[in-house]
């Protein structure tokens, strides 16, 4: 989730006003993961199933997100207007 802050772009000079534009619909999906929060379960079932684990591809993401839903999560975690286009 952190790289969400490097996507948007500011409307006006120092303010808290951001947009995101993506060559994508903006209803498109994307895996995010929270690193500092949610890694360590990964790495805790990881080691907890290391004999099934062992020469997997592990997917880690928290869940499916739109850009809809980005500039609704910033909003209400860093309290920025993000418009979406």
């Amino acid at each position: 989730m952190e790289v969400l802050l490097v996507l948007l772009q500011p409307i006006e000079p120092k303010s808290k006003f951001y947009k995101f534009s993506q060559p994508v619909p903006i209803t498109t999906k994307f895996p995010l993961i929270a690193v500092n929060d949610d890694t360590s379960k990964y790495v805790k079932s990881i080691l907890l199933n290391r004999d099934t684990m062992l020469g997997k591809r592990i997917l880690a993401a928290d869940d499916l997100y739109s850009l809809d839903d980005c500039a609704k999560i910033l909003k209400e975690t860093a309290n920025l207007d993000v418009v979406v286009e």
